[in-house]
């Protein structure tokens, strides 16, 4: 799981109270036992208070994140935002292999394939392959679309290539 704003600020919040105490036990002259007590009391408050704040933050890619309904699919992204797109209102649905927006710090940029599915008021929804690979993503979209294209389905998984395949398609629309 990446490393997020508000993570960042809850370190920082502990190392200005670690420098805090650092600078309490200087001025009133406490024993150097003292100082490190109070530096290993807040180191452990830290690893409680961390673990327990870190165990509630939403992974991106937990199961929970994604629901596949017989009317719809509901989708909570990263940011936390809920995206629902009703099976009646798909016009598109495709896989793409693009260049990542953040490149991994390890690796350096890399190719992101994800699921995508376009509804009628152009609107995207894009869900990242681990997690529609644990929805069985493909299967629900075989049974639920005439036409889908599961073959392609998989040669664009297995590809390394940079591409958008499109697995179904339905340009009609309704009228305004």
């Amino acid at each position: 799981m990446g490393y997020s704003l508000r993570e960042g600020l809850f370190d920082a919040g502990f190392v200005v109270l670690g420098f805090g105490f650092a600078l309490a036990a200087a001025h009133l002259g406490w024993p150097k036992g003292y100082f490190l007590i109070g530096i290993l009391a807040i180191a452990g408050v830290y690893g409680l208070v961390g673990n327990r704040y870190i165990d509630q933050t939403v992974d991106p890619l937990s199961k929970k994140n994604l629901c596949l309904t017989d009317q719809s699919l509901l989708f909570i992204d990263w940011r936390e935002r809920g995206h629902t797109m009703h099976w009646d209102q798909v016009r598109r649905i495709g896989i793409s292999r693009h260049e990542s927006a953040f490149p991994d710090p390890w690796v350096g940029d890399y190719l992101e394939q994800t699921w995508f599915l376009v509804d009628r008021g152009d609107k995207m929804i894009e869900i990242p392959l681990e997690l529609a690979a644990e929805h069985d993503l493909a299967e629900t979209l075989g049974r639920r679309f005439a036409g889908f294209d599961a073959e392609m389905a998989q040669q664009a998984l297995r590809t390394q290539e940079e591409g958008t395949w499109v697995l179904w398609s339905n340009q009609t629309r309704e009228p305004s």
